[in-house]
Order: structure tokens, then C-alpha cells, then sequence
């Protein structure tokens, strides 16, 4: 979600409505949102602080594990791009590019209880998104892009102190996806600008290495494919101007985190179908919702904060040690200033709480390969129960250049 330091600062209000090139991210139409040609450029430092404690489970017991997992979050710069041309009065090219998924965990003690599940978690994109916009009228601009999109994942685990001989085992994949982004950005009455953006699925295809051992094919070095989809995301945001001064903005955001299950892992062997290992995920769809506010101080300074809730994806009883996520609650500040007609820098400060969280795997099996899979009332073996909490710090900042001649905006964007 880390975009956008402008709208960073008003915790994403507003993102889809279309008023900076920014908002490219969300709705393809906002390539119309500065006449002539502009570029910017965006640096998000997020600093989570996440820590899970075990409280029961066969590992907990056991010699030489740590109970207390330290700091498993890893702090993280993530840059954006994006630029726009007119060719006309009416028409508008745009590229953003973006890394819209993405993390990385790893316990500072990583030889506490959760390591024979998870150790390190890393996902890694890139997403090149060229956009055209069109200004059908004074008061309704569309937009349409294609998206490329690399991705590269790698997981890793220690070994299960509750079986003789070496566990531990690596992940690693990468893919390239394609997909589509649209979006429209109207203005019915002077002073409000409503958009409606949507990015679409896109199908990875992983292929790289397995190196460890297989639960169902024992000691194993062997290329692997994962095929699983990444969600569609619907996003509408609204500006609403209350005075010359001060604007209001709303946004409520989609992601159709459900397509996101059980993913197996395949490899070249002659057991279960060739599935060796699964990635036990299971998502809901995610919501977001947010409302921010702005004032403008004067011809070169301006103020703005907002806040958000946001509903994960992770089911309570689903969720796993590798990403211990929950329901958060965002603040955000941020303040522009306008250094030149051509040079503009944003600043944004975001602290995000979140929900304490709850964690229990017990031995099972899915999908033919044993492993640990969600506590319930089968009589597993109760492998980790854990107790989390989490919150992050973001800070943002951006420069935008209008590089050809100066203009006023466009009225339709105002």
C-alpha cells in the first residue's frame, strides 16, 4: 500500500479520486491529473516492530529453543515511480512503477520455538504499469494500463527437534505476471471528484529450487513449481473541497485476498501426485477504510492527516508463524511544500497499531503431505501456541517535477 507519500500522509484517503500522479496506483485515469510532462518519485521506510512469545506446544518444551522470538519484523525501503505525458488536450500517457507486494520477516532469535515452521519469509516485486487516459469531458476522465509483474519469494524453516536427522528446508521461486488496470475519475459538481480504479489478478506461475527435506519424498535438491493467484484490488476514493482551505477525503478499498488458499508445492518425483510441500494460507477478502483531511496554509505550504482501519486478510485460526498479521488501526501526518513552480517535496509519518494476535499449529496433513495446519479438534500433536504483538512506523517522502512548461491544472481535475 506504501505508494504514495502524499497520500501516505492522510493514511490513503482519497488515493483513487485522481488528484496527483500518484494516484496512478490506484486508477489509471489519474494520468490526466497534471498537464504537460511530470515526474515523481516516492521512498517509504517502514519499520515494523512484531515479536511472538510461545505459550504451549510440544516445541515450547523443548531444550534449546527460545520461548520469545525477538523482533521478527525486517524494516524495509520501498520505492515509486511514476510520470505522465499530454499528448493533447485530451489525451494522457502514463507509466508508474511500483512494488505492491512485499515482505520480509525473520526472528532475531532464530532458534525460538517457531523456526521448525518458519524462519525467514520473503516476497519481493516489481510492477511496470504503462497507462493512457482519456478526458471524455470537462467532468469525466477514464484510464486504462497493462501490468508487468515480477515477483520472487523465498521461505525457509528449521529443523523439527521432534524427528532424528536434519528438517530444515528452503524455498525459492520467481514469475512473471501480466494484468490489467482501469479506472474513471468524475467531478459532478464543482468541488468534488469522485474515482473508481481497479487492478486485476494476476496468475504467478513460481518456478525455482527446493532444498531440504520433503515431508512425502525425504532428502530432496529438486526444481518445484507453485501456481496460486495474486488478488484484484477495487478501489474508490472521494475529494470533497469544504473551502478554500480545507478538503476532505474518503476511501474504501477491496482486495480479493480469497483467491489466495493452499498452494502446493510440485517438484519431479513419483509420490503424491508430485506435491512435496504445501504453503498453508487460506485468506478472506481484506478491507480498507479510511478519511483524511487537508489544509492549505498558504501558496506553498500545506497540511494534511487522516486515519484507517484495516481488516486483514488472515483468519484468526489460520493464521501461521511466518506472517502474524491482524486488524490494524492507522495516524497519519503529512505536510507539502511547494519549493518552486516546478519542484514540490512531500513528507508523511504514519504509525499503525495492531491487534494483539493469537497463533496454534498442531501436526496434520494437507494435500497428502504431512505438516503443521491449524489447531482444531482432530487430536494433532499441538506443535506451537503463541501470543503476538505488533505495530509499524512509516516514513515517506517524495519529489515531484514538472519538467516542460509550466501550466495551470486542468479545470476537470481540479
Amino acid at each position: 500500500r506504501e505508494q504514495s507519500a502524499y497520500y501516505q500522509g492522510m493514511s490513503y484517503a482519497g488515493a483513487a479520486a485522481g488528484n496527483e500522479l500518484s494516484s496512478m496506483f490506484w486508477n489509471s485515469a489519474a494520468a490526466a491529473a497534471a498537464p504537460g510532462f511530470n515526474t515523481e518519485s516516492h521512498a517509504s521506510l517502514i519499520i515494523p516492530n512484531s515479536t511472538l512469545e510461545a505459550t504451549g506446544g510440544a516445541f515450547s518444551d523443548i531444550a534449546g529453543l527460545n520461548r520469545d522470538s525477538g523482533d521478527i519484523g525486517d524494516g524495509v525501503v520501498l520505492p515509486s515511480s511514476y510520470a505522465n505525458y499530454q499528448i493533447n488536450e485530451k489525451l494522457f500517457l502514463g507509466l508508474a512503477i511500483n512494488t505492491p507486494f512485499g515482505l520480509g520477516t525473520k526472528p532475531d532469535n532464530t532458534d525460538w520455538a517457531g523456526s521448525p515452521i518458519a524462519i525467514t519469509s520473503e516476497v519481493f516485486s516489481i510492477n511496470v504499469n504503462p497507462t493512457v487516459a482519456y478526458k471524455l469531458t470537462d467532468s469525466l476522465t477514464i484510464g486504462v494500463g497493462a501490468q508487468l509483474q515480477y515477483i520472487d519469494v523465498r521461505l525457509t524453516n528449521g529443523d523439527n527437534p521432534l524427528v532424528a536427522g536434519v528438517q530444515g528446508r528452503e524455498l525459492e521461486g520467481d514469475d512473471f505476471g501480466f494484468g490489467g488496470t482501469a479506472g474513471v475519475i468524475w467531478k459532478p459538481v464543482p468541488g468534488t471528484q469522485i474515482g473508481l480504479g481497479y487492478r486485476s489478478a494476476i496468475e504467478v506461475n513460481l518456478e525455482g529450487d527446493f532444498k531440504g527435506v520433503s515431508n512425502v519424498a525425504g532428502l530432496i535438491n529438486r526444481s518445484v513449481t507453485a501456481d496460486f493467484m495474486l488478488p484484484e484490488l477495487v478501489s474508490l476514493g472521494l475529494q470533497q473541497r469544504l473551502s478554500d482551505q480545507w478538503t476532505a477525503y474518503g476511501t474504501v478499498e477491496f482486495t480479493n485476498w480469497d483467491r489466495v488458499g493452499t498452494v502446493p508445492i510440485k517438484a519431479n518425483v513419483p509420490v503424491n501426485n508430485g506435491t512435496i510441500d504445501v504453503l498453508e494460507l487460506n485468506y478472506q477478502d481484506g478491507y480498507f477504510y479510511s478519511l483524511g483531511l487537508e489544509y492549505k496554509y498558504n501558496d506553498k505550504w500545506t497540511f494534511r492527516t487522516g486515519v484507517a482501519y484495516e481488516e486483514t486478510p488472515i483468519v484468526d485460526e489460520e493464521r501461521n508463524v511466518f506472517l502474524p498479521d491482524a486488524d490494524r488501526l492507522w495516524l497519519s501526518l503529512g505536510a507539502t511544500h511547494k519549493y518552486s513552480d516546478r519542484i514540490t517535496v512531500d513528507l508523511a509519518y504514519t504509525h499503525i497499531f495492531a491487534d494483539d494476535t493469537k497463533i496454534c499449529r498442531e501436526t496434520g496433513i494437507s494435500k497428502g503431505v504431512p505438516t503443521a495446519v491449524p489447531c482444531s479438534s482432530a487430536a494433532g500433536t499441538e506443535l506451537i501456541r503463541a501470543e503476538g504483538e505488533a505495530s509499524v512506523d512509516i516514513i515517506s517522502a517524495s519529489l515531484k517535477m514538472k519538467m516542460g512548461h509550466v501550466q495551470e491544472p486542468l479545470e476537470s481535475l481540479k
